[in-house]
């Protein structure tokens, strides 16, 4: 009790100063080294840290990967795939029909670039072969199109066709909606959505006395049925 009361409080602020402060403990040279420090990693750039703290990018997608010619090459004979077609895949999308007893010779000489997609949603078995053909048939349509300002019914229903089966390929670069525009645009551009002009351009009028308007036929129909449908998805 006696050491208690004699204390003063001359002598407490003198026990205290004798125990110095954590900010007193760290020397000044230490400080400013640790600052130092700081500032130079963060004015330090990104190519300057270490490789263990940089992120490696993704793979590249195997549907941008460029093909080989071994890639394009038919595994199967073009009646083996317009028969595929016909029989197993058609049915399930039916705005592009192939009537019975079409041969390869007359799509070839009627509907070139229709082949071309029936080959490649027909080669299901062969992935690999799909992905070449449908970059080719990619750059064919934006030759077309954009280069040659194509219009024909050839070109509308080989882009629905591809449109129709495009699960089978990369949902990021399927080009889904980017087809799609197009073959709205064709439609437009070939008056499919109005009624057929009389074959005499000469005259001003719509029709004539004994003179009928040339049908559409059922190609152009199931044609703008099927942009419509796949327009409004």
């Amino acid at each position: 009790m006696s050491s208690v009361s004699g204390s003063s409080p001359g002598n407490d602020q003198g026990r205290i100063s004798n125990h110095p402060t954590s900010s007193s403990a760290v020397p000044d040279s230490q400080v400013q080294d640790g600052q130092s420090q700081d500032g130079t990693a963060l004015n330090t750039p990104a190519s300057g840290l270490s490789s263990s703290a940089h992120v490696p990018p993704f793979p590249p997608c195997a549907c941008s990967t460029s093909a080989s010619q071994e890639d394009v090459v038919l595994s199967e004979s073009d009646e083996v795939l317009l028969s595929i077609y016909m029989n197993q895949l058609s049915n399930r999308f039916p705005f592009v029909i192939i009537p019975p007893g079409t041969t390869v010779q007359h799509l070839k000489a009627t509907r070139p670039f229709l082949l071309k997609v029936i080959r490649m949603v027909a080669s299901v078995r062969n992935l690999r072969s799909v992905r070449a053909q449908s970059q080719a048939i990619i750059r064919y349509i934006s030759d077309a199109m954009l280069m040659r300002s194509e219009r024909s019914l050839d070109l509308l229903q080989g882009i629905l066709v591809f449109l129709g089966y495009y699960h089978y390929h990369c949902m990021v670069h399927a080009q889904f909606n980017n087809l799609t525009h197009l073959a709205v645009s064709l439609v437009e551009d070939m008056s499919l959505t109005s009624c057929p002009k009389t074959p005499d351009k000469r005259c001003p009028l719509p029709m004539r006395r004994g003179e009928e308007l040339r049908a559409r036929t059922n190609e152009e129909r199931r044609a703008l049925v099927g942009v419509w449908y796949m327009s409004s998805k």
